[in-house]
């Protein structure tokens, strides 16, 4: 999801705190280039103060005052405002002054927070960069014991965000064994139902890395969605099967009635689902590559936890209860 924040923001920074001087910076932003010449790193930026003393002496011959002062040092770098013009929910100002700069973006090149004062370096790379990025700053500032950096930026924001979602998924699992131990009445069967997830999301896992693709925002909802639709089909094949050696139907027959029962359904929810996410794996634009890894991951996880449905389960079901006949 776009936002102002970069991908990922270095905060470098003196061992005893304050920030590094402008050849410090730009000889740490030269060794960052070098080692990525991939990612663009902005060169330092620097800045011209101006101390400007006043002559109080001189300002009483002449009869100028602090406020006439500054009205005109505040026209000369273009931010005197003398009103605004006001149209509907709309505000235009009315400046007087020389020169078109903005000062105050020029004057906000120090960034004060209760860690001290930094030096932001704001980079945009994937994730697999991000990662290599900082390890390679890590390892610059252990070298020198000069400096200290912190992280911050979209791609901590978004572990975060993953690790509440892995939160989720971990409480609404272990909700679903209870619920589910309590309708089979078992508790060998809830976790044969729920160990489809575990296969599932190994493959999609895999399939990721294999494609190069990040876990992210996305893909952790397409796991949250998928995990959710496929383990319908395991509830319904271990009820069925249970209801059918009630009955008092051999182990190895109920199995095969059920599976065979069972079939049809699965696979009809399992292709629709499929095709109908289909079209969605295209790229061409900003939306299709955010659906993109959702997309991806429903996919293959209904993949996999449909053969899961269909053979694993089964398997699993008559290695627990073979003994009972």
């Amino acid at each position: 999801f776009s936002n102002d924040d970069a991908d990922l923001e270095i905060r470098l920074q003196r061992q005893g705190g304050g920030r590094p001087d402008v050849q410090e910076a730009r000889a740490f932003l030269d060794t960052l280039s070098r080692r990525f010449p991939e990612v663009a790193v902005q060169p330092v930026v620097s800045e011209r103060n101006i101390q400007y003393v006043a002559d109080t002496e001189q300002m009483a011959v002449y009869h100028v005052s602090y406020a006439a002062l500054q009205a005109r040092l505040r026209m000369l770098v273009s931010q005197n405002e003398v009103y605004a013009i006001n149209e509907g929910a709309r505000s235009l100002p009315v400046i007087i002054g020389e020169r078109s700069m903005d000062s105050r973006k020029l004057l906000q090149y120090t960034v004060r927070n209760d860690g001290g004062d930094y030096y932001p370096v704001k980079i945009t790379a994937d994730d697999r960069t991000v990662e290599s990025i900082v390890d390679f700053t890590e390892r610059f500032v252990k070298a020198d014991p000069r400096y200290s950096a912190s992280f911050t930026g979209n791609y901590y924001s978004s572990r975060e965000m993953i690790g509440e979602l892995v939160l989720v998924l971990s409480v609404a699992v272990a909700l679903l064994y209870f619920i589910l131990a309590a309708q089979f009445e078992s508790i060998v069967q809830p976790l044969v139902i729920l160990s489809e997830i575990v296969i599932d999301v190994f493959w999609v896992f895999l399939v990721l890395w294999l494609l190069g693709e990040s876990l992210n925002i996305m893909s952790m909802i397409g796991i949250v969605v998928m995990s959710g639709i496929i383990i319908n089909d395991s509830i319904l094949k271990v009820d069925t099967m249970n209801r059918l050696r009630r009955e008092g139907m051999p182990l190895v027959t109920a199995i095969w009635r059920g599976g065979h029962s069972r079939l049809r359904p699965i696979v009809m929810t399992s292709l629709t689902t499929i095709l109908a996410i289909l079209p969605f794996l295209s790229r061409g634009d900003m939306g299709s590559a955010l659906q993109y890894p959702l997309s991806l991951t429903l996919i293959v996880g209904m993949v996999a936890g449909t053969l899961v449905s269909l053979f694993f389960i089964p398997l699993v079901y008559y290695l627990i209860y073979r003994r009972r006949g």
